[in-house]
């Protein structure tokens, strides 16, 4: 099939821009009208939360034809869409052959977590349409019609919706009637009359099921619920138990490998019994590089069986377990004498000027995806769930395309493990102050009062000179613990600065040459608080030999109060805020401090 992606992405900027009209009703509430409901998923992929659309495939369907009427992300970055789609759609090895009744998931959108009630839960439901009379609605999916001769109600409708006496049917049936008030009986219709039949295509309308109650029937009355409730709520219920992973299948979900072990593997051998693998006794996990990692317990498996099968598989790693070896065992046999055991075990790069180290026991990296990129996992062990990366950095660091998988020592695999990126938290809005230095001037003045001090403008200021009062102009700062300073930009000459300091009060001259940074640790020494340069963060409550480090352009300051200040020189995304906020940081966002 030929690819039309030119097309696509010529026509699908309008189509999305109208789909997404329905989020501008969240903020809204129905005056005598009805609001319709429609499910989505929320899936997580590579540090983002993706609203999806599941979606059956009908027929004269074509992929792309789907995608340009779908959602934002096709319209922003269509090779990324791509990209997700095939991510959250494993079972399409071919995009280009799909089939009718085909379940599939369309990424529409990326959002952040907590956007959405219950979004943790993975199904959120969003309010689609508000209508004031549900007959206009119908109507406007309907096409006139004059009976012919020989017409019956239920012929028209099953041609349309489908036999008689399925469910298809009855919903025909019902929108007929609601479609046509005028008609008192559909067994008595007569040639000429005029009626409207509704069109089959309301069948693939996000809200259509909403229009039935339980008995099929459509509903009288459509509340106007409030929008901003979903229609659909959860249960969550805190007693359930937690399922029980073993630690081979953990370490499989660990190296994002494929566990088979489940039915017998039979390799054909020339002249000879086929050799047959019992999966359950002997579990495999394929890593996506093409290697196999084979799990044998002694009492399991001969020396000659393993031997044979090294000969039968090529890339294969064979480990010996016991029924409760910990996961980090586990994992520290399957990199033991392996090349990902030789790969450097730190990773870092640089975002904006901010540097960040991520140091981990194992590195493994994955094969490098269609889009040329290389995902690394970094494997670390911790000794309690209060010693897990913050979820915040983990999913900032998952979109730079490092993966964070935190394991518990000597875990044995009693609980399924808890996600670095699963977390329900929702997404806060950060403390943020940003400064935007239009002249040195503003800067100093909006750098102060952000700290929390005050900054008065262009005061006078009287001192003795030469056995005379002498008046001058400059700019005063009060901070919270008392102190006070003048800041010069300049404007006092002579032995005017000199004179002042003999009355007891402190001049910072602030030269015109002055960068930024060197403006603000001036400032910062006056002030008196506690600073650090360029302060380092770490993103666990561990160790630092096993942790993410982040350094950051700037100031921390500590305030008299214990409260902590984070002046930055480069802009930060999001997700750092969220944690430097977590920890109770109020940053500023400084501009470029040079």
């Amino acid at each position: 099939m030929k690819l039309r992606e030119s097309s696509c992405l010529k026509h699908v900027a309008p189509l999305f821009a109208i789909t997404w009209l329905w989020i501008l009703c969240a903020t809204l509430t129905p005056v005598n009208g009805a609001v319709l409901y429609k499910s989505y998923l929320v899936k997580y992929d590579q540090g983002w939360d993706i609203l999806c659309d599941p979606y059956v495939v009908q027929n004269n369907d074509w992929v792309y034809k789907i995608f340009r009427q779908k959602g934002e992300l096709s319209a922003e970055d269509f090779s990324e869409f791509i990209n997700i789609f095939k991510r959250l759609n494993p079972h399409i090895n071919n995009i280009d052959q799909i089939r009718p009744r085909q379940n599939i998931i369309i990424p529409l959108k990326k959002i952040e977590p907590g956007t959405f009630p219950n979004q943790s839960s993975g199904v959120v439901s969003i309010p689609f349409v508000t209508i004031s009379k549900l007959s206009e609605l119908l109507g406007s999916y309907a096409n006139p019609y004059k009976v012919q001769k020989g017409n019956t109600i239920s012929e028209l409708i099953a041609d349309r919706f489908g036999p008689y006496g399925t469910k298809a049917y009855q919903e025909g049936v019902q929108l007929f009637k609601t479609i046509n008030p005028q008609v008192d009986n559909i067994n008595f219709i007569y040639v000429g009359q005029e009626i409207k039949l509704p069109d089959v295509t309301l069948r693939n309308q996000a809200w259509y099921q909403s229009l039935f109650d339980k008995a099929g029937q459509i509903k009288k009355e459509l509340t106007g619920t409030s929008l901003n409730a979903p229609a659909i709520t959860p249960t969550v219920t805190d007693n359930i138990e937690k399922p029980t992973v073993d630690p081979i299948s953990e370490t499989a979900a660990v190296l994002n490998g494929k566990l088979l072990n489940k039915g017998t593997y039979f390799f054909p051998s020339k002249g000879k019994e086929d050799f047959a693998l019992d999966l359950s006794k002997i579990p495999v996990i394929e890593l996506k590089d093409g290697s196999r990692i084979v799990f044998v317990n002694k009492t399991e498996a001969s020396t000659a069986d393993m031997s044979l099968l090294r000969s039968l598989w090529e890339n294969v790693n064979i480990i010996e377990v016991e029924k409760d070896t910990p996961v980090d065992t586990i994992l520290g046999a399957v990199f033991k004498n392996t090349t990902q055991e030789k790969t450097p075990r730190k990773l870092s790069f640089s975002d904006n000027g901010m540097e960040v180290v991520v140091t981990a026991k194992w590195i493994k990296p994955s094969p490098p995806g269609e889009d040329g990129t290389t995902r690394q996992t970094c494997i670390s062990l911790i000794e309690n769930m209060t010693q897990k990366t913050s979820d915040a950095i983990a999913r900032y660091l998952d979109q730079h395309h490092i993966v964070i998988k935190d394991i518990l020592e000597n875990e044995t695999g009693t609980h399924a493990p808890e996600s670095s990126t699963a977390s329900s938290t929702p997404f806060v809005i950060p403390d943020v102050v940003a400064l935007t230095p239009i002249s040195r001037k503003a800067f100093v003045r909006d750098l102060i009062e952000a700290m929390g001090n005050q900054y008065t403008k262009d005061i006078e200021v009287t001192f003795p000179y030469a056995g005379i009062q002498v008046q001058a102009v400059s700019n005063l700062v009060s901070t919270g613990n008392g102190r006070e300073f003048l800041i010069d930009f300049g404007d006092l000459y002579g032995d005017a600065i000199a004179e002042i300091k003999k009355t007891g009060l402190k001049v910072i001259q602030l030269k015109q040459n002055d960068g930024m940074r060197t403006m603000a640790t001036r400032i910062l020494d006056a002030i008196g608080n506690p600073y650090v340069s360029d302060p380092v963060f770490y993103a666990a409550k561990r160790p630092a030999d096993f942790n993410t480090k982040i350094v950051v352009k700037g100031f921390l300051v500590t305030k008299a109060e214990g409260s902590r200040v984070l002046i930055s020189a480069i802009p930060l995304h999001n997700r750092v805020l969220q944690f430097l906020n977590e920890d109770n940081i109020k940053v500023v966002l400084a501009g470029s401090i040079k």
